[in-house]
């Protein structure tokens, strides 16, 4: 009964794994086509932030802090995402670099979601994971490991 139990659970988490997956699929798909304008730095920073790496070390990386004006269709935005999937820089002389070209009056250009166009980003850069895996593997690990110790009961 414990193991029907496990399945069904690692089923729900599966499939709610595989769902968000397809959804974040769909989406990072259509970034490809996101227009881009011209559009101007008005502030840029680097945020130092720490964390703990798999040895339990402290490790700092940067975060861009970026605004910037960008218009469409005769309309004034002003975005804040420098990347649109939010990712750190894991090194300082490339967080330094990112800085270095995207400084106070800068020209540059902004993609924007054409559905939504207050919804920018400098850079349309892929993830790091994609949302929904972890829940795939674990409903994956728990609907085998219960089938698995029901065939030994």
């Amino acid at each position: 009964m414990l193991q029907m139990g496990l399945v069904l659970v690692g089923m729900g988490v599966l499939v709610a794994g595989v769902w968000r997956w397809l959804a974040w699929r769909g989406r990072a798909r259509s970034y490809g086509a996101w227009p881009s304008v011209d559009a101007a730095i008005v502030a840029s920073s680097l945020r130092a932030r720490m964390t703990l790496d798999d040895d339990n070390r402290e490790v700092e990386y940067w975060e861009p802090q970026v605004r910037y004006r960008y218009a469409v269709d005769g309309a004034e935005f002003e975005g804040r995402r420098a990347r649109w999937f939010d990712a750190p820089f894991q090194a300082r002389d490339e967080a330094d670099r990112w800085l270095d070209a995207h400084g106070a009056g800068t020209a540059v250009r902004a993609y924007y979601d054409p559905a939504r166009p207050a919804s920018s980003a400098l850079e349309l850069n892929p993830p790091v994971s994609a949302p929904g895996t972890g829940m795939i593997w674990i409903g994956g690990a728990l609907m085998i490991g219960a089938l698995l110790a029901a065939g030994g009961a």
